[in-house]
């Protein structure tokens, strides 16, 4: 099995301030399984992270966003959690599946970073190697999935969400890396 991670941020810096964190396991064959009922999903509290950077452009950016992605982070803050706590969960997760063979972001250079930072910040190690880490747009880039596949992988995205009680909303992290996972899946 592999995982999916996605970030939710106040910044692209890796010392950002993070808002939400989502992680999905998945089969990495065509049509395999998504995990969506057994995904980690959790917002971090920003109060939690002293000294962590918040852009301006990033915030301003986040106003422009859809309503639903606006009031899903809101929402969220309210059943948020310290840094160290949503840390210490990821890591109980990934040692629950055992073991996984590859950690995807997209990109890997704005998500794993980010979060590997935070386990520093916070004196933790990483769960994973760094040997694991893979980007999902590279992926795709050298794979090229044509627009009726994406499409349709964003619709498969949708239906496992709604079967787990969710709705898809851009820029949510769980919704994101769902759709990853599917992405990746419909690329092979």
């Amino acid at each position: 099995m592999h995982v999916m991670l996605d970030l939710e941020t106040l910044s692209t810096r890796p010392d950002a301030t993070l808002l939400q964190v989502a992680v999905v396991q998945f089969e990495p064959v065509p049509a395999g399984k998504v995990l969506v009922d057994d995904a980690w999903n959790a917002f971090v509290d920003p109060a939690s992270q002293k000294g962590s950077h918040v852009d301006i452009d990033t915030v301003m950016w986040w106003l422009g966003q859809s309503e639903d992605a606006r009031r899903g982070i809101i929402m969220g803050y309210g059943e948020s959690q310290p840094l160290g706590t949503v840390l210490l969960d990821i890591d109980h997760w990934l040692n629950d599946l055992g073991e996984f063979d590859k950690i995807w972001a997209k990109p890997a250079s704005f998500d794993l970073p980010i979060l590997q930072y935070a386990y520093q910040s916070m004196n933790l190690k990483v769960p994973w190697d760094h040997r694991q880490g893979r980007c999902l747009r590279t992926h795709l880039d050298t794979h090229s999935l044509p627009l009726t596949q994406e499409m349709m992988a964003h619709d498969r995205a949708e239906k496992l969400l709604a079967e787990a009680g969710h709705k898809l909303v851009k820029h949510d992290a769980l919704t994101d890396a769902v759709v990853q996972a599917c992405e990746f899946q419909a690329s092979l």
